[in-house]
């Protein structure tokens, strides 16, 4: 119960805990091997609330996220104003370092803001809400850190940035 086994899929957590409790009977039960997602949905749902996630967020899947950027975009209406701006798709292309980077803001914002209106999170955020809570909440992180002695990552080199922040905020100084 004090090991936290984070794999990529949950085929190689499932594998994980079957394997310990070979070896180990009952106790390699008491293992926690998740995915970062699984592990970041149990955190959220415990904790989020500390950073505005409500207990029952849902979880948009890549066909949920991709429905609302799409909502988002049409609500920008970002063509037509670069339609009505007389801006052709080259000349959007050319000036596209700026104008992609004011757009792709907007979109963030509009995207996150339609996210927490629905009281969901898509994968990526839960990674980012539970880096966010560890990092904004030391008692949150601490309780954390005491619980888990032990956090052990499959193809640790395979970390996103995000994957890593997450497991240096959960194991702590030592």
């Amino acid at each position: 119960y004090r090991i936290l086994a984070i794999t990529f899929t949950n085929k190689a957590a499932g594998e994980l805990k079957n394997r310990l409790s070979a070896m180990l009977g009952q106790a390699g039960q008491d293992v926690n091997a998740s995915t970062f997602h699984s592990a970041c949905v149990r955190i959220l749902r415990r904790d989020g609330e500390h950073v505005g996630i409500p207990k029952s967020f849902t979880i948009y899947d890549t066909d949920d996220a991709q429905r609302a950027m799409k909502e988002v975009y049409r609500a920008l209406n970002a063509i037509g104003r670069l339609k009505d701006r007389m801006v052709s798709p080259d000349m959007a292309a050319q000036s596209a370092a700026s104008t992609r980077d004011n757009l792709v803001a907007k979109v963030y914002s509009a995207y996150e803001a339609r996210l927490q209106s629905a009281g969901a999170l898509d994968f990526d955020g839960l990674i980012y809400q539970t880096v966010r809570l560890l990092s904004e909440h030391a008692d949150v992180r601490e309780d954390y850190q005491r619980r888990f002695r032990y956090v052990l990552v499959d193809e640790y080199q395979d970390t996103s940035v995000a994957q890593f922040e997450l497991v240096r905020l959960l194991t702590g100084p030592e």
